[in-house]
């Protein structure tokens, strides 16, 4: 199940690297110009949509061939967490959005939490779930992605 769970996330990791640049622009157009901080995460939200979406649409459509490449037993039991991971690209791409827009308002301490209570319920969920294998890994991961991002969404509105 280890060897699973690190092909599977190796791959699943990949689709977080357009938010994470974009996010990263974000964050240095951001900061040079604050006032055009909305028009710049408008243009950031276009890129990540754009790339993630077929992504997500690929993933659960050719995921298994994917993994097949690693073996079958990696093509069966990951599968569901490849399609997790992708899915929650969607709450890393805001997680990401909105760690920028907080380092550009100075919000350091409110990321520091916000991004704790996030890593405390993947790491709580995963381990009282990990007899469902990589589904309950998957679970505490997209459930702990996702309440940050609506702690993220509740607090940009504020910031905007």
């Amino acid at each position: 199940m280890v060897l699973s769970i690190l092909i599977t996330n190796s791959i699943g990791v990949k689709f977080y690297v357009i938010p994470m640049a974009t996010s990263q622009s974000l964050f240095a157009e951001g900061s040079y110009i604050e006032t055009e901080l909305k028009m710049h995460l408008k243009k950031a939200i276009e890129i990540i949509s754009i790339i993630i979406i077929p992504v997500i649409i690929v993933t659960f459509l050719f995921g298994k061939y994917i993994l097949l490449a690693f073996g079958k037993e990696y093509s069966s039991e990951g599968v569901i967490f490849l399609q997790i991971l992708a899915i929650s690209g969607i709450f890393v791409s805001v997680n990401n959005l909105g760690n920028s827009i907080f380092f550009i308002k100075h919000r350091i301490k409110l990321i520091i939490l916000v991004n704790l209570l996030g890593a405390s319920i993947i790491l709580s969920l995963s381990i009282a779930l990990i007899h469902q294998n990589l589904l309950g890994v998957g679970i505490g991961w997209i459930l702990g992605q996702g309440t940050i991002s609506v702690i993220y969404l509740l607090f940009m509105k504020k910031f905007l």
